[in-house]
């Protein structure tokens, strides 16, 4: 097991930043936590995190790891706080599930090449410190995105804090190619599951459409069940990609409704082609050296779906991951 950091400080200790914070104090790891609202760390302090009571007094450890939990719209002021009292030894990183605007605003901070972008493929509808868990994020996928800028030590920090606190795989990406997926896998989804509980809910005989909801409609407006506001941040962040899928799965839904109006085949609607089969690890798996290239090489085996599941004497041990559709919550 790799030793770790010296100090995980986590910013915000809503549903992902205080299940992060469980997490990993059930794994030994010093934890040291913040949040803006007094009862939120009231709660906090009586399950075993270490409470801070301002920003700077969370941060001000030297060669800290700081993991920033907040909304998008508050993170270019925490950047900026965190800039102000740290030096190069911190290493800072999100758990948002946008990652191109978040690098612009760390990068605005100076705080670019010790910023690792970092989002766990895991939540619920649910939000706020009462919904966590320390199950929610064990065991699952994360996606650490980086660029050419980043610094190795503070990649690896980061690295060791999703495979050895969490017991996850980390899918190394560029924000680009995160940001395409993620609008595809969870920002569309929420998009669609809004506008279908606003059909169910709307225009004539409202009540009878919500006696029979069942199964197969609990499912699909899950994830619109939960705070609004924080969907429509979601989406809003990364509104260029979801624009782009959302023009796609409209042209392939008015072609539906066409064809269905016309009484033809819809096959190829409902067919899709089978994904791939999972591909488990062993004799698979692979490792990458921290050498100059790593940052290039590590981006381009995230793309073919390989991801690091720890370190070793040769550098990133990496394991092909299922590639079928599925898997954690989004």
């Amino acid at each position: 097991m790799v030793n770790p950091p010296r100090g995980v400080v986590i910013l915000g200790l809503g549903l992902i930043g205080g299940s992060l914070a469980k997490t990993l104090v059930r794994a030994h790891w010093r934890v040291r936590g913040w949040d803006p609202d007094p009862d939120v760390r009231s709660a906090a302090r009586e399950c075993g995190i270490e409470i801070a009571e301002s920003v700077d007094s969370a941060c001000g450890e030297p060669g800290a790891l700081i993991v920033v939990a907040a909304p998008l719209r508050e993170m270019g002021e925490l950047f900026a706080q965190i800039a102000a009292c740290t030096d190069d030894t911190t290493t800072v990183c999100d758990v948002g599930s946008v990652k191109a605007p978040v690098r612009g605003l760390a990068r605005q901070a100076g705080l670019g090449a010790r910023y690792v972008g970092a989002h766990p493929m895991a939540g619920t509808e649910r939000s706020g410190f009462a919904a966590t868990s320390p199950q929610l994020l064990r065991g699952v996928v994360w996606a650490i995105t980086i660029d050419d800028d980043t610094a190795s030590g503070s990649f690896r920090r980061v690295v060791e804090l999703v495979t050895d606190g969490t017991n996850s795989r980390a899918l190394v990406l560029d924000d680009a190619v995160h940001d395409a997926a993620v609008a595809k896998i969870s920002h569309v989804p929420h998009a669609l599951a809004a506008g279908l509980l606003t059909l169910a809910t709307g225009g004539s005989d409202p009540s009878v459409a919500r006696a029979l909801a069942a199964g197969s409609f609990r499912d699909g407006t899950r994830v619109a069940r939960g705070d609004w506001r924080r969907s429509q941040a979601m989406v809003e962040a990364n509104g260029e990609a979801v624009a782009i899928c959302l023009l796609e799965v409209a042209a392939r839904l008015q072609r539906l409704a066409a064809d269905l109006a016309d009484g033809r085949d819809t096959a190829w609607f409902f067919h899709a082609p089978p994904g791939e089969q999972a591909r488990p690890g062993g004799p698979g798996a692979r490792s990458i050296a921290a050498g100059p290239a790593w940052a290039r090489e590590l981006r381009a085996a995230g793309r073919t779906g390989e991801a690091v599941v720890g370190i070793d004497a040769d550098g990133y041990v990496l394991e092909p991951l299922a590639k079928e559709a599925g898997g954690a919550r989004p």
